[in-house]
């Protein structure tokens, strides 16, 4: 697997292995899901004894290949081989669970939590390969193969492959395409399988409820690193997901999710109770993190969910604009010193110049994937900063590499998510709610090549689905 991210340093012992309790968490989560499934179906093998029996046989031989897979250290990494070795075999008895498990994986990601171990090194392609098997294996099985086309997965396929192509041109397949087929081609595959597997709202929570736990694992995995290895300080992971901003907007990601599946059920049940300690988390870690662009993000999800998902009435709208202007200044403001912000504030607006300079000399295949950093000293208006760089905006970064053409795809398919969250809004608000929330964090952040969006865009378009179902 291509290392992309490498860790800056070792993981903090208890970081391994919070991740890996909420792992469990997350199996465990999906294992009474999938018994309710199949309760609700007419005839469940799962459900009589000799069907319990053979999962339970399916369960030892995938442990045992994911001990013999993980080496020398495997009685260390009990916890994690365990958690892997249940989804797996969930993965191969419910087609969603192989999506959420999948989902889950790539949100706590332990192949950066242990790198170079075999085991946890194929997880990602392994997974991606697992799920398509089992929604094939399941739809022959049932005699009826799942295929919903939807014109938004068309313009996510013409985008990826636009990609591709203005690496190509470029002259940088090289070094974008092993990019592009590490980041881009797993996300490809999980909005399909999204697409195509999730069909009820049971199987709707059970996507979801994954993406909720495994968010709010990665975000306590996260403090206990701060903790543990910095002493505190500004929050602060390892890999792909580590920087304090991205952390954020996993955060104005999942909030939405915790709210619509956890903090609706009654009080003091044991889902509002993890929700309501995941939401404290999640709070926390936002304020920790210093990012003053997942804030506004919140407040303005939060803003549109009144005015828009419940009854619009004068009072109310009267009600958010004095709250909204005693709120943003309280909740803008945070532990970075002034002439810090200025900085930060001046070198944004560097990198937009940057982007729009480069898109000015190519226009129509822009610089390549991976090439903004690279050619940020020479585009600059300010060498205030030097070095390699990023966009910082998913728009700025889209236009800078991969052209005019490539902004227009990728904004295409941000309008669709929001058309379609919109007409969900009542039925489904927090699908809307994250919409908003992430989708504000996307022009602060350069989210362009990761699985968020995308994955974003597959719920919504399975939510509409299981609307359409019921």
């Amino acid at each position: 697997m291509l290392e992309l991210y490498p860790p800056a340093e070792p993981p903090a012992f208890l970081t391994v292995h919070t991740a890996a309790l909420f792992m469990v968490l997350i199996v465990l989560f999906l294992c009474t899901l999938v018994l309710r499934c199949a309760r609700r179906q007419a005839y469940s093998p799962l459900l009589r004894p000799h069907g319990f029996l053979m999962a339970a046989l399916l369960f030892v031989f995938v442990l045992a290949a994911t001990v013999l897979m993980a080496g020398p250290r495997a009685p260390v990494l009990a916890d994690w081989i365990c958690g892997e070795a249940l989804g797996i075999t969930l993965s191969l008895l419910n087609p969603t669970a192989a999506v959420s498990f999948f989902s889950a994986n790539l949100f706590l990601r332990p192949w950066e939590m242990v790198p170079q171990n075999p085991l946890f090194a194929t997880l990602p392609k392994g997974l991606a390969a697992l799920a398509l098997v089992s929604w094939l294996w399941h739809g022959v099985r049932h005699r009826r193969v799942y295929l919903v086309f939807d014109p938004s997965l068309f313009l996510l396929l013409l985008f990826v492959i636009w990609l591709f192509f203005a690496d190509f041109a470029a002259g940088n397949p090289h070094q974008g395409w092993p990019y592009l087929a590490e980041l881009m081609l797993p996300a490809l595959v999980l909005t399909f399988l999204v697409i195509n597997t999730v069909h009820s709202r049971l199987e709707l929570d059970m996507l979801c409820g994954s993406v909720a736990i495994s968010a709010t694992g990665l975000i306590c995995s996260a403090l206990v690193q701060t903790y543990q290895a910095h002493g505190g300080g500004r929050l602060q992971m390892f890999g792909l997901l580590g920087n304090s901003n991205d952390l954020a907007a996993v955060v104005v990601l999942t909030l939405p999710f915790l709210y619509h599946l956890f903090l609706r059920h009654k009080p003091f049940g044991l889902r509002f109770m993890f929700g309501i300690i995941a939401t404290a988390v999640m709070l926390y870690a936002l304020w920790l993190s210093q990012s003053r662009g997942a804030r506004l993000a919140l407040l303005l999800g939060i803003a549109g969910h009144l005015l828009f998902c419940i009854r619009l009435t004068l009072r109310k709208v009267i009600f958010t604009a004095v709250a909204a202007g005693i709120l943003i200044p309280i909740f803008m403001s945070g532990f970075r010193e002034k002439t810090d912000l200025s900085a930060s504030t001046q070198a944004r607006l560097n990198y937009v110049v940057t982007g729009w300079r480069m898109v000015q000399n190519h226009p129509f295949l822009g610089v390549g994937v991976g090439n903004y950093p690279k050619l940020y000293e020479r585009f600059t208006p300010s060498l205030a900063e030097h070095g390699e760089r990023t966009a910082h905006s998913s728009w700025v970064l889209v236009m800078a590499e991969s052209g005019l053409p490539g902004l227009f795809l990728f904004g295409m398919l941000c309008l669709s998510a929001l058309l379609k969250s919109w007409q969900l809004r009542h039925a489904y608000p927090g699908a809307f709610l994250a919409t908003i929330s992430y989708g504000v964090s996307l022009t602060f952040l350069s989210h362009t090549y990761l699985f968020l969006p995308y994955l974003m865009l597959g719920i919504i378009i399975a939510a509409r689905v299981c609307r359409h179902e019921s």
